[in-house]
């Protein structure tokens, strides 16, 4: 089991540039502390044996097929010039009034 120290713990908070708040330092020892003994249980853990059988992944190519139709893709009265309309997502709000 792991065991991180209280100094180690405030080395961590300098080089992260963190501040924990008072009192919390006992909880975040014993949750790192959990969390390092969690990947050292998953470490040990015995993988499948290897079946001896190569597996690969088979791809198809990759062949464009452009929409010639945008109705197929969306109501055309969305379009204008050409290019899809949409709501404006990001505006100042000096634009808005």
């Amino acid at each position: 089991m792991f065991n991180i120290s209280p100094e180690t713990l405030k080395h961590l908070e300098e080089l992260a540039q963190l501040e924990l708040p008072l009192g919390l330092e006992e909880k975040m020892l014993q949750d790192l502390n959990h969390i390092l003994s969690t990947f050292q249980v998953i470490s040990v853990v015995e993988k499948p044996p290897e079946s001896g059988m190569e597996q690969s992944a088979f791809l198809r190519a990759d062949v464009p097929h452009p929409y010639t139709d945008p109705s197929r893709l969306f109501d055309p009265s969305r379009l204008k010039n050409g290019f899809l309309r949409v709501k404006p997502v990001l505006e100042d709000k000096e634009e808005e009034g």
